[in-house]
């Protein structure tokens, strides 16, 4: 008796080993999926402050008590420009170091903040260091840059030994600017004489709530040496410099930068050889001769060295001032003076300080204005870049299988041999050895999945010109691995890479701050992110120069009401889910490779539906919503990697669509615009990225983006049918109760006389206009009226053609809207009190000035 109850025990106890093994081997599958939502262990240290309404700051006494190694290194650190940077940017940072102790090699080290006190996660920040080896009693100047997306105001600089130990720490202050700040530049060998420029004030207007603009001068050793850095200056004035002793990347970022819309104000007069000389590569002028003569500035007449630049070769040149001409490149603009901003008698006119101020406005019109919301939006790919492509699940599948047989074999298999050979006691040998061999078996089958290296989910965009083969390409991009811990990011080459910016102001009782990740500056590319999570997402950012090997060209006309032509893709991308937006119609492309064209022949105006965002919105919804795409893919009409790709292009086309009306201008300036929108899948990095020195699998989705302008001017006979030329609000009696919607539309508080005014296109003969009110008669308390620019009286609006359209062309420009010029139309509404209206609409016909040319 006493046996078989031992015997039964045994068995039990033998039972429950296989059940807890099974859970167990169970358990280990499944781990690394939940693991990620487990939570991170960090180190976490604490900070005394002092808080006040401008941000965080370290107590003066925190900052000496915790100083170290300061009498062995001797440590200058200056931080942006003259210790003042603009939030947001890319931060130019200087070291200079003296080493009065032993020799010292290890790293030079600079705490980046990411978040101020963050009440979810605490304070994070970032290590950004170079490695450094200083010899007893040497010195040596670091350059380098950082990003600071958040409030900053002191600056942890270290030491740090190749044994981890901090051998200096000191801590560095900078004063960081609104991120609305207009930055002007002076580059001068006399800033004494250039210090005027200090009082030049821009986006001065009625919303005007304080000096948005300051002023810093540099040197060469000062003037940034990438586009990042130059990007805290919105003016950059040269005079009086030596620019042969820039180097050659500082030139290139100064060119970047007016490529992508800097303002370069550059005085010459007698120094004309010696400010230009180094600046060939973006003002190319080979006379530098000045004569003196007698010139009006300002109101005022003085004699001045006047260089005789020959700019005729030049192409975009326009004569803005008599001394002043502008020079387009890019989407920015150099200003180029005949004479010297830093000598008389320039400098002895007070008012000459507004003359550089109109003339930098007009080549920039954001200089007129405040943006606030510009410097605080996310990066429109990130939401994007994070949504990774579903596992493959065949290896997944084999590794289910298999547990599913280990569970089957040792449950009832094992049990009924054992059973049957009244070898039950054997269990306690076999269950154990099966079970180590299908664990090794399910281990070998997981660390050989095509995900043991780690996933990479690319992201990019790239705005192409006309005509270019080589554009800028913005990337963002998430980095996961099965693995916990440190992960690095590397490259054996230097990428123009770093950790996005968190962009935050939040400000809490949490006093603990934690390390994320640790970044290299200089050599290869290096980023690692301290302690995480198994699949947990890592992000980053980079900008790069894609070379596409051609162009794509788009050769379009339009007769009548449609727009008629080709489109052909000479680079070496295979574009697919091509998106073409010609007036109102919305057109879709399957694809387009490398060397092929397709021709085009579409209506201006999609008849059923003339809402462009309503239009995209059904192309993709059929594609795009999940309900729909899984029916798709039950049916085998699309794959689940399709759907996935289709998905990701319809929230990343609809972030780079301008979806407002009056902006996107769908007709400007006597130019149809056309634009196009394109994907690929192909690799976009320019070099090749590696996971914990593993080559990842790479997913990538690339949007190219590109506008056309299709001349009216040589066209036969054309038609821009109703909705296409946009009209602009030039006048109302009540703007302050006026809101404009972006769509085409607005709403008055108040009741309102509102006139709108509707520009022809430029060499054109038009032949007949109509008009078009989507709006209920009910909205109005008096009809619509026309403008007669003949008798200057307004006159009842028709609903009819209108032939004998010279009676209504204005030839001058609007008295209180300067920038609606010559060869327009004005219609008034009479909108009732708290009334939404569509905005009236034109249709016109005509022919082009140069038809047949």
């Amino acid at each position: 008796m006493n046996n078989n109850k031992k015997e039964q025990k045994r068995r039990r106890m033998a039972a429950i080993i296989a059940i807890v093994l099974v859970i167990a081997m169970v358990l280990s599958l499944i781990a690394p999926i939940f693991s990620a939502r487990a939570m991170a262990t960090q180190m976490t240290t604490k900070l005394v402050t002092e808080q006040n309404k401008n941000g965080l700051q370290l107590s003066e006494s925190y900052k000496k008590e915790n100083e170290i190694g300061t009498d062995i290194f001797s440590v200058n650190t200056f931080i942006g420009f003259e210790q003042q940077y603009i939030v947001g940017n890319t931060v130019p940072v200087s070291a200079i170091m003296v080493n009065n102790g032993e020799d010292f090699k290890g790293e030079f080290q600079i705490k980046v903040d990411y978040t101020v006190y963050n009440q979810n996660e605490g304070k994070e920040y970032g290590i950004y260091y170079q490695p450094l080896e200083l010899q007893k009693g040497a010195g040596k100047q670091i350059n380098f840059s950082i990003p600071v997306g958040t409030i900053q105001k002191d600056f942890e600089v270290t030491l740090v030994d190749k044994k981890g130990k901090v051998v200096y720490k000191k801590y560095f202050s900078a004063k960081p600017l609104d991120p609305a700040t207009i930055l002007v530049g002076v580059l001068s060998e006399r800033p004494t004489d250039m210090s005027y420029i200090s009082a030049i004030h821009f986006a001065e207007n009625e919303d005007y709530t304080g000096d948005y603009t300051k002023t810093v001068f540099l040197g060469k050793e000062t003037f940034p040496s990438e586009k990042a850095s130059m990007n805290h200056f919105k003016v950059i004035v040269i005079d009086d410099f030596d620019t042969k002793e820039l180097s050659q990347q500082q030139k290139d970022a100064l060119l970047e930068w007016i490529e992508y819309g800097g303002v370069c104000v550059i005085g010459t007069g007698v120094n004309a050889s010696k400010t230009l000389g180094g600046l060939q590569n973006i003002v190319s002028v080979s006379n530098y001769d000045t004569i003196s003569k007698s010139i009006v500035i300002e109101g005022e007449r003085a004699r001045a060295d006047v260089a005789q630049l020959e700019l005729s070769q030049i192409d975009g040149v326009e004569t803005i001032t008599d001394n002043a001409s502008i020079i387009k490149i890019g989407t920015g603009s150099v200003i180029l003076y005949d004479i010297s901003l830093s000598l008389a008698p320039v400098t002895n006119i007070a008012g000459f300080v507004n003359n550089i101020k109109q003339c930098c406005e007009y080549a920039s019109e954001s200089l007129q204005l405040i943006k606030y919301t510009d410097s605080y939006e996310n990066n429109p790919m990130q939401y994007v870049a994070r949504r990774f492509p579903e596992l493959k699940t065949s290896s997944i599948y084999i590794i289910l299988a298999t547990v599913a047989i280990y569970v089957v074999v040792i449950g009832p298999i094992v049990y009924i041999i054992l059973k049957r050979k009244d070898k039950r006691e054997m269990g306690w040998v076999v269950i154990p050895a099966l079970s180590a061999i299908f664990m090794i078996a399910i281990f070998v089958l997981s660390i050989n999945s095509q995900y043991k290296n780690g996933i990479l989910n690319i992201v990019s965009a790239t705005e192409i010109k006309q005509g270019q083969s080589t554009a800028k390409t913005d990337i963002y991009g998430y980095v996961k691995s099965r693995k916990k811990g440190d992960i690095t990011l590397t490259s054996d080459e230097f990428a123009n890479l770093s950790v996005p910016m968190k962009n935050a102001y939040r400000y809490n009782d949490i006093t603990e701050e934690k390390c994320i990740n640790k970044v290299l500056l200089s050599g290869k590319t290096e980023i690692t992110y301290l302690n995480r999570r198994s699949w947990q997402s890592n992000d980053f950012e980079m900008e790069t120069l894609t070379d596409l090997g051609g162009t794509i060209d788009c050769d379009m006309k339009m007769e009548n009401d449609r727009l008629v032509g080709n489109i052909a893709n000479h680079t070496n991308r295979n574009l697919k889910d091509i998106i073409v937006i010609a007036g109102k119609k919305v057109s879709v492309i399957d694809h387009l490779k490398s060397g092929e064209s397709i021709d085009f022949n579409e209506e201006m105006i999609d008849k059923q539906n003339t809402n462009v965002s309503v239009r995209m919105w059904e192309i993709f919804h059929n594609l795009s919503d999940r309900a729909t795409l899984n029916k798709k893919i039950k049916a085998g009409e699309i794959t689940r990697q399709d759907a996935y790709r289709i998905m990701r292009e319809n929230d990343l086309v609809q972030e780079y669509i301008n979806w407002n009306e009056s902006e996107r201008k769908l007709l400007n300036e006597g130019n149809i615009k056309v634009y196009l929108y394109a994907f690929d899948e192909q690799g976009i990095l320019p070099q090749t990225f590696y996971v914990n020195q593993n080559e990842p699998i790479e997913n990538t989705l690339n949007l190219y983006m590109i506008d056309y302008d299709v001349t009216l001017s040589n066209a036969q006979s054309f038609e821009i049918p109703f909705g296409i030329l946009s009209g602009n609000v030039i006048n109302n009696e009540n703007e302050v109760y006026i809101r404009e919607y972006g769509d085409g539309s607005l709403y008055s508080e108040l009741s309102s006389e509102i006139v709108w005014g509707f520009t022809l296109p430029a060499n054109t003969n038009i032949k007949s206009m109509q008009f078009r009110s989507l709006n209920d008669t009910g909205n109005f308390y008096a009809a619509p009226e026309i403008y007669n620019a003949k008798t200057g009286t307004w006159e009842a609006l028709k609903s009819d053609t209108y032939y004998d359209i010279d009676e209504y062309i204005n030839t001058d420009s609007y008295a209180d809207m300067p920038e609606q010029q010559n060869n327009y139309v004005m219609v008034k509404y009479f909108v009732q009190k708290q009334t939404e209206v569509r905005y009236p609409e034109i249709r016109l016909e005509g022919a082009g000035q140069y038809a047949g040319n």
